[in-house]
């Protein structure tokens, strides 16, 4: 039997006998991922979710054969070959005496680093947790439902993002899983995990083969599925040194829910409605922020922001709006 090698085509990920391989042989997506907003797509079936895993675990659009040839590594850009945007002295915006941030200070925050804001849960919230997960197994028991595991079919993927490796038996239970255990973040072209921030990448193939930097247990079932997305009533005002957003989510999952800032962004997602519903967080916030003395308070009805002003300015909005905030000619 000839020895098993790698797939590369994107959805696929498995392992095949080259000897089998035919023109059909292989479910995959021909086209690129693209992401918008919160959501990833394969720009070849439209395909899309707010879920990473999830969208990851779409069964491709396309038959074909497997592909043994490792992608490339796209070249790494040299100091000489990044352009410079410079720009000219600006003058303040017609905002009523509010002044945003210079474009030369935005751009360099802009490839700051985003970092999880310190959060504090209330007992409250844990509570609530518990009730729902008490009456959630009451209703199993009284169903009959079955808590037996799931049989696991061999050449099954770990789900857990970064790690790769496929089932072939009880004894791949014991091997060690390196994985990415934060989220994936895409900003400006670059795509990271909130856990190894420092790693960016601008090649979707060399994001997706960076090694994990965590190590635990294989994650052989898919985790859950895909939630819906809704936006949330939110609120927010600005209050000497801080800027308040509170956004009324009743049910927020603390361990589910990853809320980040750069000096200029607000990122992640709130997971709420006991684990039903997830709000994705994306702000190009107006002025720059401490993310280091922010704070994050998770309460059983609601969650509240609290962001650091870099200074003790007024905002006249939340967000940076381009055209409003052009600066004058």
């Amino acid at each position: 039997m000839s020895p098993l090698l790698q797939c590369y085509n994107k959805g696929c990920g498995g392992k095949f006998d080259p000897a089998t391989n035919d023109s059909h042989s292989c479910t995959y997506h021909p086209g690129a991922p693209y992401f918008h907003d919160a959501y990833k797509i394969w720009s070849c079936c439209n395909k899309k979710s707010t879920d990473f895993s999830t969208w990851l675990s779409y069964p491709g659009c396309t038959k074909g054969p497997h592909n043994p040839e490792k992608p490339p590594e796209p070249e790494k850009p040299t100091k000489e070959d990044i352009p410079v945007d410079v720009t000219e002295a600006e003058t303040p915006a017609a905002t009523n005496g509010f002044k945003p941030p210079q474009a030369a200070s935005r751009n360099e925050a802009e490839d700051s680093v985003v970092r999880p804001i310190n959060r504090t849960v209330q007992q409250g919230l844990l509570d609530a947790i518990a009730r729902q997960q008490s009456q959630k197994e009451s209703e199993i028991s009284e169903n009959g439902a079955s808590t037996d595991q799931v049989e696991i079919a061999r050449g099954t993927s770990c789900q857990n993002n970064g790690c790769g490796a496929s089932y072939e038996g009880p004894g791949s239970d014991s091997t060690e899983c390196q994985h990415h255990s934060g989220m994936p973040i895409f900003h400006e072209g670059l795509k990271f995990w909130s856990c190894c921030q420092r790693k960016k990448m601008t090649d979707f193939d060399q994001f997706l083969g960076l090694e994990g930097c965590t190590f635990g247990k294989h994650c052989w079932t898919k985790k859950e599925d895909s939630l819906k997305t809704q936006r949330c009533r939110e609120d927010w005002f600005s209050r000497g040194s801080n800027i308040v957003i509170t956004i009324y989510s009743k049910g927020t999952l603390p361990d589910k829910t990853e809320i980040s800032a750069s000096t200029l962004s607000l990122k992640g997602s709130i997971v709420y409605n006991f684990g039903q519903t997830v709000f994705p967080l994306d702000y190009n916030l107006w002025g720059e922020v401490d993310p280091e003395a922010s704070t994050v308070t998770i309460t059983e009805r609601k969650v509240e922001i609290c962001l650091r002003k870099k200074e003790p300015i007024n905002w006249p909005r939340l967000q940076f709006d381009p055209v409003r905030d052009a600066p004058q000619e």
